[in-house]
């Protein structure tokens, strides 16, 4: 177990506003218009091509997720890990889902949920339900769950700290085989092995950075790399009604894609932390999640409603990315933190009770385990 102090990385917060912003600029400037929902084309030029990557957002999430995700698992056990993450994901979803349920049904946009749907969207997999999430982007969600489970599981086991670069090289292993050779929905999803690659590159910076990996995390950073690669190949291309209508990105560009990440982030974790700009880094931090919930559906709905055709192109799309942010700010500010504040000491109490109930279980049973 490291006896490393649990480092702050203000950088960090950047680069997630960063990612955050480049969805919301994929989805104004491009998904959006081409599946006909922004009432303006798609952009052109220099800033089509630009906005064009912006879908990388999610995997520069991913990439420090699987870093930062690492450090949350330091010297903690499953239920406080576990705690950690509920009272970080769960406020601000709550409040971004429901206000984006509010907003599409005051817009009676065609998918606005009622309230079967606001209820099936809390548990995070409607579909089980018979109903869709209220926001496209929370798939991506679902998929950081999934990582979070995983790494409970591991913590719980005791793995976690000792065995994590072979847990690594175990995911790559079974991402490779599903990606080239079985192709399985289960397993994608299971596994997350379209986006393995990505989580495996923020892993493999956590073992360099924080446990001197060597050669084994420098090795599982090229597999990572690799896999993300591959996996751009499918994520790559844009779908509409679920017809693919752009081809995927030639190698080059995929490979050139991915070493411009983990450019992104090496140049965030290793340049000087600037303590003095931490106060912003925070603030970014804080609105890149209510921002990247909040902004696809609600709006696609609200631009529609705007009518931009009486606006230059694209203008309607960059007003509205402006007040998201700013409506973002007010989440994170006044909603989000002060509901975040009076739910830890409940989670961090029912963890307690949960670690000391555990504990005591594994008392009772030792003796079971003892030769006679």
């Amino acid at each position: 177990m490291s006896t490393q102090p649990r480092p702050y990385y203000p950088n960090l917060d950047f680069i997630r506003f960063l990612a955050a912003a480049m969805v919301v600029m994929v989805h104004y400037f491009r998904i959006g218009p081409m599946r006909g929902q922004t009432g303006y084309p798609p952009a052109q030029g220099l800033l089509g091509d630009f906005v064009s990557f912006g879908y990388l957002g999610v995997c520069l999430f991913f990439i420090i997720s699987g870093f930062v995700i690492s450090i949350s698992a330091e010297k903690t056990d499953a239920p406080r890990f576990i705690a950690a993450r509920l009272t970080r994901v769960l406020p601000g979803f709550v409040i971004c889902m429901s206000l984006s349920a509010v907003a599409l049904n005051l817009l009676a946009a065609p998918a606005a949920p009622g309230i079967a749907g606001w209820l099936a969207n809390l548990t995070l997999l409607p579909q089980a339900f018979g109903h869709g999430f209220v926001d496209g982007v929370y798939w991506s969600l679902v998929y950081e769950i999934v990582f979070y489970c995983w790494v409970a599981l591991f913590i719980w086991l005791g793995w976690f700290e000792r065995g994590l670069p072979l847990i690594c090289w175990i995911w790559v292993a079974i991402a490779a085989a599903n990606r080239l050779v079985f192709h399985s929905a289960i397993a994608e999803r299971l596994f997350i092995t379209e986006f393995t690659g990505y989580f495996v590159m923020g892993l493999a910076i956590y073992l360099l950075e924080r446990r001197n990996g060597g050669w084994n995390a420098i090795a599982l950073l090229v597999a990572g790399m690799l896999l993300g690669v591959e996996g751009l190949s499918s994520f790559g291309v844009l779908h509409v009604d679920g017809v693919p209508v752009t081809d995927a990105p030639a190698l080059q560009v995929r490979l050139l894609c991915t070493l411009t990440l983990l450019a992104i982030v090496t140049f965030a974790l290793t340049a000087p932390q600037v303590k003095r700009a931490a106060r912003i880094g925070l603030v970014l931090g804080g609105i890149s999640y209510p921002l990247y919930l909040l902004h696809q559906d609600a709006g696609y709905a609200l631009l529609a409603s705007m009518r931009p055709q009486a606006m230059p192109p694209q203008a309607a799309g960059a007003l509205l990315a402006l007040v998201m942010v700013l409506l973002a700010f007010a989440i994170f500010r006044f909603a989000e933190n002060p509901l975040r504040r009076v739910l830890r000491p409940l989670a961090e109490s029912v963890a307690e009770w949960m670690t000391a109930a555990m504990k005591k279980g594994a008392a009772k049973a030792a003796p079971l385990r003892d030769p006679l």
